[in-house]
């Protein structure tokens, strides 16, 4: 009986010693990471922290499937052939430790590491979170020359090396992954790349990001018949082939109802004008139009799953609109003769400032030159054509064309803008490119109206 109470006594002695030591250990993590987010395809290593005095008998390996390796003795014959290869004991310091290749989505989970000595044990175990293999998509943006944008070329980053396009090194730009662009250029227009870290990732990866530098994407004013009976406000958006799915008009600190618009709608004396939401011309015609007509209106234009983009108009009265339109004179030699591969000028003049100059091609095809300075950089990006002449604010618009082609025979249209909110002045040009040289002949244009251009002159 004295014997039985010694041993209780030693067991409940031993019982304490080892919770004591296990509280001990409970403050410390024995595994190393003690937590791990890896992508698919990457190799992951876990360890023991501690070491056995005396040699160790095993080193076992559980995974989130709770099959059990002894990673000191991989040899056994029920262990397949492709764990024995992807799964390995590993070790910094002879401690208890497993290397796992390629890992994949079914490794995610709970992997245990258990160590055995002759009189001890040691055991932690670790989460595995497996994220979706990184893949490299080029990414495409568009945006408007001038206007100043926020480039995100990665989100989520603690660290960004960024290339320009044209450039050959990388730059550090810091944590945030993103390029400030207070004016853009065609400077801007090309493939943007980001280096940085992604997480459970050894590499580093590069996401890439398309430019397009869009001139002038939305142009409004108005256009008024020569009688007067007809006004037509138009925000027509160039250079995308998406169709528009908004289209609409207001008149501003009016409480008249906006209107939204499309092919083949009308209500009284308003309908949609231009040619076709598909083609990016979004228009309001108004048929005898009054005073009330003449005052601040905003066009609304959008694509399907982009934020809305507007202008405000401001449509002057007719007195104005004349008085404004007497000073008006645009001359350029028409027709122009040239032939297919030879050079095309085309020229446009205005006895006033511009604030922009384009001109439309036979087949619809928007150019809008750049002027003065920013035309070395539309010429280092772009050597189709160019802007011509001696500067908007002397109210010059010209243009020249590198090399004619057989679609540029016909009538072109010229467009001016003065520095007067949403007038607009246009003449035509007609255009003759001739497979052998020919004589060209020369015509005075002058505008007597808006909109609807009366040709004088003699040739």
């Amino acid at each position: 009986m004295l014997l039985n109470k010694k041993f209780i006594i030693l067991f409940a002695t031993r019982i304490v010693f080892n919770l004591a030591a296990l509280r001990a250990d409970l403050g410390t993590r024995r595994i190393l990471p003690t937590s791990l987010t890896i992508r698919e395809g990457e190799d992951m290593q876990l360890r023991l922290t501690k070491v056995f005095d005396q040699k160790e008998d095993s080193c076992y390996l559980k995974t989130p499937a709770l099959q059990s390796y002894n990673l000191r003795s991989m040899s056994d014959e029920s262990i397949s052939e492709d764990d024995s290869l992807r799964i390995m004991h590993w070790s910094e310091n002879g401690e208890c430790g497993g290397l796992v290749k390629n890992i994949s989505k079914k490794d995610g989970g709970r992997w245990r590491l258990t160590a055995k000595s002759q009189d001890r044990t040691i055991v932690d175990a670790v989460t595995v979170n497996v994220l979706d293999k990184f893949v490299d998509t080029v990414t495409e943006v568009s945006i408007l020359s001038g206007l100043a944008y926020s480039l995100v070329l990665s989100e989520n980053v603690s660290y960004c090396m960024v290339q320009r396009p044209h450039d050959e090194l990388y730059v550090d730009v810091g944590n945030e992954c993103k390029i400030e662009m207070a004016r853009p250029t065609l400077a801007e227009y090309g493939k943007w790349m980001a280096k940085t870290g992604i997480p459970g990732q050894i590499e580093e990866v590069v996401k890439t990001t398309k430019v397009n530098v869009v001139r002038e994407n939305l142009i409004s004013g108005y256009r008024q018949s020569a009688d007067g009976k007809l006004l037509h406000l138009y925000c027509n958006v160039v250079h995308y082939d998406e169709k528009l799915e908004l289209c609409r008009f207001a008149k501003v600190n009016s409480s008249e109802s906006s209107l939204r618009l499309s092919e083949g709608l009308r209500k009284g004396k308003y309908g949609y004008y231009g040619g076709g939401l598909a083609s990016g011309e979004c228009g309001l015609s108004i048929e005898n139009p009054n005073e009330s007509d003449a005052s601040l209106w905003h066009c609304l234009v959008g694509f399907p799953h982009q934020s809305p983009f507007g202008a405000y108009i401001h449509v002057l009265n007719s007195r104005r609109t004349n008085d404004l339109h007497s000073h008006a004179v645009t001359s350029s030699v028409s027709p122009v003769v040239t032939m297919v591969s030879k050079s095309l000028l085309l020229d446009c003049r205005a006895s006033m400032a511009l604030s922009y100059c384009r001109f439309q091609g036979p087949d619809g095809s928007i150019f809008t030159p750049l002027p003065e300075m920013d035309a070395n950089i539309e010429r280092a990006a772009s050597s189709n054509y160019w802007y011509t002449g001696i500067g908007l604010h002397n109210g010059r618009c010209g243009m020249m064309i590198s090399a004619a082609k057989k679609e540029h025979n016909g009538t072109w249209t010229c467009h001016m803008g003065p520095e007067v909110p949403d007038l607009e002045l246009t003449s035509t040009i007609v255009v003759r490119i001739a497979e052998t040289p020919l004589a060209a002949t020369t015509k005075f244009v002058k505008i007597e109206k808006i909109g609807d251009s009366k040709i004088s002159g003699s040739t």
